[in-house]
């Protein structure tokens, strides 16, 4: 961190907040995982309201040192813009749209803190938004708390491998004490659930979510950065990151790298780092193969895998993607070398239109073509997705049965486990066996919870802070690897449930992201400034 004088009180408060959001709340955790989800909750609530008190603290603190050294810069700037074009403006909007929903709801102190379902009630969504705004007007990154979190992030994928591994589990098994004692996260839990609980995190979707949010940050990092140091605490989150997501063994988590991968390649493309790109991939690939040799030599009696880690659980196929990788890596430095002038004189921006375009054609022909065969990854039914195809046929039938102020505004926050209750109670214990308190896709949840009004506002945060890091990054590493998580996140939320455990992390790496690039903006002088006196 740049600790120059001007507003020094604020950007101390910002990096002490991005330490406790990156070094602590990943791993806090009590009594194992009974109440993982009320930890997190009170964790990222308290050190958030602490943060904002001590944010109001520091404008004063800053004022009165820009007064007394005289220092000609402004504490408080914005730009010229169009409002409709800045993340901030979104996020107040969707934090309207909780406040609305919450009025809406029947049980309004239930909507207020979300206590009957996932704790991601208005009360929490007003302080998300309160933090974006803080962090979102301007913010520098300091490259100690990234070193921090890489190492938190280390610790949680290593538990995940330990895990995995089951060493925890023969050592209290047994009664003995070892280096272990402390990675007792499941100690208590029934054998049949092991699987499903992992590293510190609780449920393996959650788990796969933090991988998301976490891997797409520092494979954004790897491609992008120019310190040598960066670059290799970055390369082994990769390997221990490609580990750990076939471990997590969830779908989702698979979704979410790929929606992250795809638009890392079209920027490497564009910044000419297409051979970082594909180091990145081999990366990926070698943390994959480590799990498979684990699991040929180390795992006994494992039979644990299904969906995208099931299909990547072979050794053949693991050596064959790597060694295809390395060709391909091969190639692209043949051509870089031999044919550059030929390369440079390709157009871009047309390439990579061309390139979206055809794979957008060949994606609607295969889901055409697989739902004609009857294929079951493309045929739509309750049982699709793990019965994800179930809840969401339902929630958007509770969404088109609503009244229009309803449509408008929703149901109230965290309301969709009431109404799933209401009206498809019988068919959930008799189809599924299992009771939905969220609809598994992000988008459907604040549809039917806030409405169309929510849905737009929070899509326009996302959107509006992709165009705004897209256009101003300025080829930034820190700015790419935010933008590369927020998008992992997602894709990945389209199949998961949004709560306490991670979602938080997500808008604040996005508004470090936004802040971070009005940062650059300011720096280089293409920040049009006006004064808050």
């Amino acid at each position: 961190m740049d600790f120059n004088p001007n507003n020094i009180s604020k950007r101390i408060v910002i990096f002490i907040y991005t330490l406790a959001m990156f070094c602590i709340y990943p791993i806090v955790i009590d009594d194992a995982y009974y109440n993982i989800t009320i930890t997190k909750t009170n964790f990222f609530m308290g050190a958030s309201k602490v943060f904002l008190l001590c944010f109001v603290v520091a404008i004063f603190i800053d004022i009165f040192i820009h007064e007394s050294l005289y220092i000609e810069e402004k504490f408080f700037v914005d730009d010229k813009r169009k409002f409709y074009s800045k993340p901030i403006f979104w996020m107040e909007m969707f934090v309207l749209a909780n406040v609305i929903a919450w009025y809406m709801a029947d049980c309004s102190q239930a909507a207020k803190t979300g206590e009957g379902s996932r704790w991601m009630g208005m009360e929490t969504y007003l302080v998300i938004g309160l933090v974006f705004v803080c962090i979102g007007r301007m913010t520098d990154i300091s490259k100690i708390s990234i070193v921090a979190f890489a190492f938190v992030t280390a610790y949680t994928y290593i538990i995940g491998i330990i895990q995995h591994l089951e060493i925890d589990i023969q050592f209290w098994a047994t009664g003995q004490k070892s280096i272990f004692e402390f990675m007792h996260y499941r100690q208590g839990l029934s054998m049949d659930q092991f699987d499903i609980y992992m590293s510190t995190f609780g449920n393996i979707n959650i788990f796969s979510c933090y991988i998301v949010i976490s891997l797409s940050l520092f494979i954004g990092i790897f491609i992008f950065t120019n310190l040598i140091y960066m670059k290799l605490i970055a390369g082994t989150l990769v390997v221990l990151g490609g580990a750990s997501l076939m471990i997590a063994n969830s779908d989702s988590g698979y979704l979410g790298i790929l929606g992250a991968m795809f638009l890392l390649l079209l920027i490497s493309y564009k910044e000419n780092r297409f051979k970082k790109y594909i180091i990145s991939l081999i990366l990926l690939a070698c943390g994959n193969l480590l799990v498979v040799l684990l699991n040929n030599f180390a795992v006994e009696k494992y039979d644990k895998r299904g969906g995208f880690a099931q299909a990547l659980d072979r050794m053949d196929l693991s050596i064959m993607i790597i060694i295809g990788l390395i060709m391909v890596y091969l190639l692209v430095h043949y051509l870089a070398t031999n044919h550059k002038e030929k390369l440079e004189k390709l157009n871009k921006k047309k390439v990579i239109i061309a390139f979206v375009s055809v794979t957008a054609i060949v994606g609607v022909l295969a889901v055409i073509i697989g739902n004609a065969k009857g294929m079951a990854a493309f045929t739509f039914n309750d049982r699709w997705g793990t019965y994800r195809g179930f809840v969401w046929s339902r929630g958007w039938a509770l969404f088109q049965d609503a009244p229009l102020l309803n449509k408008l505004f929703g149901y109230g926050n965290e309301t969709f486990g009431e109404y799933m209750g209401s009206y498809y109670y019988s068919e959930m214990m008799d189809i599924v066996g299992k009771y939905y308190d969220n609809a598994h896709n992000e988008l459907l949840q604040y549809l039917v919870t806030l409405g169309i009004f929510g849905v737009v506002t929070y899509l326009g945060v996302f959107v509006s802070s992709l165009v705004y890091m897209l256009k101003y990054g300025k080829g930034n590493y820190l700015v790419y690897g935010a933008m590369t998580s927020m998008v992992g996140y997602f894709v990945q939320s389209l199949v998961n449930l949004n709560q306490p455990i991670t979602t938080p992390l997500y808008f604040v790496i996005m508004a470090l992201g936004v802040g971070y690039t009005t940062h650059l903006r300011k720096q280089d002088g293409d920040y049009d400034q006006v004064s808050g006196k």
